[in-house]
């Protein structure tokens, strides 16, 4: 804590790249009888420490006039959620975190608290897969095992028995909010069995096709757009996931059909808190309100991943939820090892394709529902971790049934003419826009929707195994 004030009095100090990053940042530039407080969140990256969210800065401010001696903390000075606070309130909720797992033991486990004089406190039973996660309110220190319930073996447990940590390197309970797997996950690669791959891909791109075409509404000119995270959720984001980077678990696909080629590549999911996402998909809100208008108020409707994709993931062309998936973001949280750029594909209102580079900290605002998008081109080399963020018209699961808003620009159809400069760069007569593939694709059907994926699959080599570019294959008594 910095009192401008008096520049020498430190509560609390600091040193080094840690000293230049606060005293540089506008968090402490208040005037000269001012003091601020701000909470740093273990793992945030040291460029980026500065960029805290409002509720993990306070303020205090001297009030005293010649009668009365008055100090006031003040949370989130500057922003929509400035409000007077006591520094105590505001520790104590900056100490409250959540704790999730997920089960892949076999068997069933019960969770318990383990309090300071080392009492098991039961605290939820722990089943086995993805819909059985389980998330826990707690605070920082909380220590927690879990035990199968038969033989009564530990199968997780975030403290020393011997108590026997030096309080840095091996700090004992919660330490941020935090998600663990328990037990393998294992691999789905190879797993589809003899089931015909091909055939249910052509039906999926079909049905998608058809799905599409079933939402009468639109909100923006294209249906999509590229923007950028406030520095401050992103820090916060890319924090939560550098502290648990090592604890994804296997996306559960089998059975949930073939957008994703989890027969050919895992994928993977991080399980998130749910206050925190939440905060994140309502401070996200009012951007996605801003880009369609500003005029339709929309309410949370999902919010899922953190996905990371692997070395030869691809994702089928596709549509969202239309009672939940209005519209969208897609959140790049990291990447790395990746040999070539993986663009995400979209189809405007026109269904012509656009390819839209991101980088970590970018967003893609889309209207998913509507607007077909795909990876379709495997991921070459390393990993790349999504998050992804829906909303909706304020009670209304059925806007997709209706016409367009008064509020709402009209969707752009017509670009003109269209053909590619010496640089393979798309000029059209009409309007161009940045993003337009220099492939100068466009779809008509369920149809294209497969030739296309068909063409990728016999031109990539991260797909030997499902098509044989050496033989043709039949599907509905068409041959290619």
């Amino acid at each position: 804590i910095h009192n401008n004030a008096n520049p020498h009095f430190l509560i609390a100090s600091v040193s080094g790249i840690l000293e230049e990053s606060l005293l540089n940042s506008r968090l402490l530039v208040l005037g000269n009888n001012a003091c601020s407080a701000m909470m740093l969140e273990r793992g945030a990256h040291k460029d980026k420490i500065m960029f805290a969210l409002p509720e993990q800065t306070v303020n205090m401010v001297d009030e005293s006039d010649g009668a009365n001696n008055q100090i006031k903390w003040y949370l989130g000075v500057g922003t929509d959620v400035m409000k007077p606070i006591s520094l105590y309130d505001w520790i104590s909720d900056a100490s409250k975190v959540e704790i999730g797992w997920v089960s892949y033991m076999a068997g069933k486990g019960d969770i318990y608290y383990v309090d300071e004089n080392n009492i098991r406190r039961f605290s939820g039973e722990f089943l086995y897969g993805e819909k059985n996660t389980v998330w826990l309110g707690s605070y920082l220190g909380h220590r927690f095992e879990i035990v199968d319930r038969n033989t009564r073996e530990v199968w997780w447990r975030n403290f020393r028995p011997d108590g026997d940590y030096d309080g840095v390197h091996n700090a004992e309970g919660v330490q941020y909010n935090c998600f663990f797997v328990v037990g393998d996950s294992g691999s789905g690669v190879g797993r589809q069995g003899t089931t015909d791959v091909v055939r249910n891909i052509e039906r999926t791109l079909n049905a998608e096709w058809d799905r599409s075409r079933a939402v009468t509404r639109t909100f923006t000119e294209f249906g999509f757009d590229k923007g950028k995270l406030p520095l401050d959720i992103y820090t916060s984001m890319d924090t939560y996931y550098y502290n648990n980077r090592e604890h994804f678990a296997r996306e559960e696909w089998e059975t949930r059909g073939y957008h994703v080629n989890w027969y050919q590549a895992d994928v993977y999911m991080l399980g998130m808190p749910w206050g925190l996402k939440k905060y994140w998909q309502e401070r996200l809100r009012k951007l996605v309100e801003t880009w369609i208008g500003g005029q339709i108020p929309l309410e949370l409707s999902d919010i899922y991943g953190m996905r990371r994709y692997e070395d030869g993931a691809s994702l089928l062309p596709h549509v969202d939820r239309e009672a939940t998936h209005a519209v969208s973001l897609i959140i790049n949280i990291a990447q790395f090892g990746v040999e070539e750029p993986w663009p995400v594909e979209i189809y405007d209102h026109g269904d012509r394709l656009h390819e839209i580079i991101m980088e970590p900290g970018d967003i893609v605002y889309y209207e998913s529902a509507r607007c077909i998008h795909a990876r379709a081109n495997p991921l070459q080399g390393g990993k790349y971790i999504n998050l992804f963020s829906h909303y909706r018209p304020i009670g209304d699961p059925k806007w997709y049934k209706k016409t367009n808003s008064p509020s709402s620009v009209d969707p752009i159809i017509d670009i003109g003419e269209c053909t590619l400069d010496n640089n393979n760069k798309p000029t059209c007569t009409k309007i161009t826009p940045e993003t337009l593939s220099p492939s100068l694709e466009s779809i008509h059907s369920g149809r294209d929707l497969f030739n296309r994926w068909h063409k990728v699959m016999h031109n990539h080599p991260k797909t030997i195994g499902i098509v044989d570019p050496t033989k043709k294959i039949k599907s509905f008594g068409n041959e290619f």
